[in-house]
């Protein structure tokens, strides 16, 4: 039978056949609940007993106390909109793939790589900035180039900052590997605020009117889509956000390879061979990309 709710003269709500009467709601005490318990039966019809009624009439409590309304609240992985809260589901396995393998063709043709690699580059910049700053280093400024290349000064640390230096090119197999398992627990939106908060943070050392710009426009477009867009346009962003930096990070490792800057830096501190940093970073994105594969898909 379906339950009606309707107010009587003595202050009660009755579902159903059976009463449900409120004694006090204070939002103040506790965590705002009110002291409610179910009324007896009447009409010849079985009430609705136990927790039920409680849970059903504490709603309408919460509403009276001010929360009349949820349209446009946001939760980890939820959204509520027009009052009702819906999921934001995981991609089904198949167009997870099928967004990974256009990921990849977008990563292989030099086309589409030459835009999409700046991506990578805020990752790997993003990379030295932060486990600088976590290293007690200074970052004094980040530059992001229109050739795609870039550069992180810093200064004030201890040591040679060798650290520093290895991360770069870990980076955006890190970062994608971080939104592929935030992705795998269901937290869709955290990937893409999450991917906002750390824009924002890069963006106050960023110099250089290129590099604010890639930044700052970047760090718009996941507002409003975190803001505006529907459920599915945000989970494929989330996706398509750890798809391209897990595949451009093996990119990027591969395209410099031995001639990349922070290999020779490595080899000047450590006597070691550019090769051997190369290798080391080849295979740690190379193992990101695997086990991403199997978050995602």
């Amino acid at each position: 039978r379906e339950a009606t709710l309707r107010p009587s003269a003595a202050g009660r709500v009755r579902v159903g056949g059976g009463q449900v009467q409120a004694d006090r709601l204070d939002p103040r005490a506790g965590d705002g609940q009110a002291d409610v318990h179910a009324g007896p039966e009447d009409d010849g019809h079985p009430g609705i007993a136990g927790a039920e009624p409680e849970r059903l009439f504490r709603s309408c409590l919460y509403a009276e106390a001010g929360r009349r309304s949820c349209g446009g609240a946001r939760m980890t992985g939820m959204r509520m909109t027009s009052g009702s809260a819906h999921l934001i589901q995981r991609l089904p396995p198949l167009v997870a793939a099928v967004l990974g393998l256009a990921t990849l063709v977008a990563v292989a043709l030099p086309e589409i790589w030459f835009m999409a690699r700046h991506i990578g580059v805020i990752a790997h910049e993003g990379a030295h900035a932060f486990v600088g700053s976590s290293l007690g280093w200074t970052v004094d400024c980040v530059r992001l180039n229109r050739d795609g290349t870039g550069s992180t000064d810093r200064s004030g640390g201890h040591g040679s900052g060798m650290a520093v230096t290895f991360v770069g090119y870990l980076g955006p197999s890190a970062f994608g590997l971080l939104a592929a398992v935030l992705i795998a627990h269901g937290l869709i939106v955290a990937v893409l605020w999450t991917g906002l908060i750390l824009l924002f943070i890069l963006l106050l050392s960023v110099r250089g009117m290129f590099g604010f710009m890639l930044v700052a426009g970047t760090g718009v477009l996941l507002f409003l889509v975190v803001r505006s867009a529907p459920a599915f346009i945000e989970a494929v962003t989330a996706y398509a956000l750890s798809w391209i930096l897990l595949l451009g990070g093996v990119r990027q490792v591969l395209e410099h390879g031995t001639n990349a800057g922070d290999a020779g830096t490595l080899r000047q501190v450590t006597h070691l061979p550019r090769i051997l940093w190369v290798t080391v970073w080849v295979i740690g994105s190379v193992l990101a990309l695997a086990f991403g594969c199997t978050l995602l898909v």
